[in-house]
């Protein structure tokens, strides 16, 4: 640790500070791709593919239904094993998603992606893992 760093934490580091910056990483990179910049892409994305805006908009429901059915399974295996290898896993699946999701052609290939794939993936890297890692380190402190 630095000297700078030890005058500011009195000697000791907390790692749980490391994880609210890494989980707040996810939550921000995760309602980004999945929900807040929908509404900047949805104009070209429609008119890319032929179809109208409510049409579009059925990914958005369809990844909200998708993530409802994985957040139950996902809270208690998360308290039982652990939020690292469901973060990772569910980030790298996400990425691959978005990756693919670059050379769709065809609609129904925007509701699998985005709406299955990409939905199930949002509890792991937006709502429920990040906040079973962050109430895991601040036990003493919780509300």
């Amino acid at each position: 640790m630095t000297p700078l760093a030890q005058r500011l934490t009195g000697g000791r580091f907390f790692y749980g500070w490391i994880l609210v910056g890494v989980c707040g990483v996810s939550t921000f990179w995760g309602s980004g791709v999945t929900s807040d910049s929908f509404g900047v892409l949805l104009k070209p994305f429609s008119d890319e593919l032929g179809i109208h805006r409510t049409e579009a908009v059925l990914g958005i429901t369809i990844a909200a239904i998708s993530g409802g059915f994985v957040s139950p399974i996902l809270g208690p295996l998360l308290d039982r094993y652990g939020a690292r290898l469901p973060l990772a896993l569910s980030g790298a699946i996400a990425g691959l998603a978005l990756i693919l999701l670059s050379q769709i052609h065809a609609y129904w290939q925007f509701l699998l992606l985005f709406g299955v794939v990409l939905g199930a993936c949002r509890p792991g890297i937006q709502m429920v893992a990040p906040g079973v890692v962050i109430a895991n380190w601040f036990v003493r402190k919780r509300g």
